[in-house]
Order: C-alpha cells, then structure tokens, then sequence
C-alpha cells in the first residue's frame, strides 16, 4: 500500500489489501451504530463515540464516501433511535430506574 499527504491523500491499495479498509470502514461503522447519541448540553449538536459536533459529521460522511467508492454498499452509523430516545429522555421514555 502507497500512500501520500500533503493535505491532499492520495492511496493505492491491491487485492487484499483492498478487502482489508473495507472490514475496517465495517468496523467503524458499526461502533458508531452501537455508540449513544449524546445531546450536546446548549447545543444542536450530537456527540457520539468520542466524536462530537462537525467532526462527527465529517466521520460519518467519509466513511460513507469510502463505502461507496469500495462498493461495499452504504454502512449505517447511526444508534437504534430507540437507545438514543431512552437516553435522551431518561425516565420519561420508560429507562429503568436507577
């Protein structure tokens, strides 16, 4: 594998090593899948698994872009709605009591 970065990223990948970013791209969208969404406190934005905000934003949007130019299909990074909604209204949606 070749690579380069000069603020542009320019990778060459063969065969395995091909199949290899794409159990990798996998891997991370599923930790985002499993990872709560986190209301940021005075803000619209989410943060999820450690990223937050735009970076979040441009996570996901990479991995989905890498997906795509692999062919792989698209890769769901969101959490079940219902994790994000039990979390975020604590109590009120039935979460168990502490």
């Amino acid at each position: 594998m070749n690579c380069e970065l000069s603020r542009t990223f320019y990778m060459h990948a063969n065969g395995h090593e091909v199949d290899t970013l794409g159990h990798i791209l996998r891997l991370a969208a599923r930790q985002l899948a499993q990872s709560p969404a986190i209301q940021l406190s005075g803000n619209p934005m989410k943060r999820q698994a450690g990223l937050a905000g735009t970076e979040l934003l441009e996570v996901k949007e990479m991995i989905s872009k890498m997906a795509e130019e692999l062919t792989i299909g698209p890769l769901n990074t969101n959490p079940p709605a219902a994790d994000s909604l039990v979390f975020l209204a604590g109590g009120i949606a039935g979460a168990p009591d502490a």
